[in-house]
């Protein structure tokens, strides 16, 4: 069974990567019913796709055993 979740974005934070050369970001995503928060640690270019106030769906599919 697949749950499916709606989360907005709420911040975008960013900070020189610790190895090698450009940023990194965490993106911190809330849940629109029932509570809920997820953290993403991304890369320079992934944080581009990322808008504060956009909406993603998020699905959790059981992993098989």
């Amino acid at each position: 069974m697949t749950i499916r979740t709606k989360f907005f974005v709420q911040s975008i934070t960013t900070q020189k990567a610790y190895t090698g050369p450009g940023i990194r970001g965490t993106v911190t995503l809330y849940a629109a019913t029932p509570e809920g928060k997820i953290e993403l640690g991304r890369t320079e270019e992934a944080l581009k796709e990322f808008v504060i106030g956009e909406g993603f769906y998020v699905d959790f599919t059981p992993v098989p055993k």
